[in-house]
């Protein structure tokens, strides 16, 4: 492509023939044949769906949104623990992912929030192709700043926050690759549950509820990952279940 894309260039929502688009215009620009190709076959499925119209000195693209929403509004709006912030982040990895088999690298994707679309309710998150787009940081630092910025805002949970930047911390400790980076997050998805999950109580007068106590719980480093004594929970189980019987 003839130019260097600038971010400053934002999308901008327009009604195409009744339908919702996005549309970016790019001025004096030459697309690669790849380029051309990325767009107009739509084999990809980590980006919107894309039509291109090709002028004398300029080319207008236009992306189908229906039904995605930018993904700092859904954090904002939709999500209110940090393993569906961590499921969000794994959708967009996940979907960094599959542009590796089209030969489009991690620093050819624009991960700025206003630029990565999400359905809470499919898990999956969805991207623009800017082509000529090209990214001086890491997949890791991306996804960082991409979190990070939707995070500047006081309205979040502070419990969030929290597991937050314990995220960043561990996705920045080095350079990690995709796959790595979609096992960490993986990992913190199953922390928060862990975390999140109803309690077993040992008392025959509160056999209703669940309660896991602090001492079953081993937190095994900074990022609170924790590991639950499941053996321990059947045998209380088995236990509760053998009072009612008796």
């Amino acid at each position: 492509m003839g130019n260097e894309f600038n971010e400053n260039n934002m999308p901008v929502f327009e009604n195409v023939a009744g339908e919702k688009r996005l549309h970016i215009r790019y001025d004096n620009v030459r697309l690669s044949e790849f380029e051309r190709k990325v767009i107009l076959e739509n084999k990809c499925g980590s980006f919107l769906e894309m039509q291109c119209v090709c002028g004398r000195n300029s080319i207008d693209i236009f992306y189908s949104c229906e039904g995605c929403r930018e993904i700092s509004e859904v954090i904002r709006e939709e999500i209110s623990s940090g393993a569906e912030l961590f499921m969000a982040a794994c959708a967009v990895l996940q979907a960094v992912k599959c542009c590796s088999d089209y030969l489009i690298s991690p620093q050819e994707l624009c991960l700025t929030p206003g630029f990565v679309y999400y359905s809470a309710e499919n898990k999956k998150a969805e991207l623009l192709y800017i082509p000529g787009y090209k990214s001086d940081m890491e997949v890791g630092e991306q996804i960082a700043r991409m979190i990070g910025r939707v995070f500047e805002e006081e309205s979040v949970q502070d419990m969030i926050k929290e597991s937050v930047d314990r995220y960043i911390r561990k996705i920045l400790e080095q350079e990690y690759g995709v796959s790595e980076l979609i096992h960490i997050t993986e990992e913190f998805i199953r922390s928060e549950r862990l975390l999140s999950m109803p309690q077993i109580y040992e008392n025959g007068n509160e056999k209703d509820n669940l309660y896991i106590k602090e001492e079953d719980k081993t937190y095994l480093n900074k990022e609170s990952v924790v590991n639950i004594d499941i053996n321990n929970i059947k045998n209380r189980i088995r236990s509760i279940i053998k009072e009612f019987i008796l």
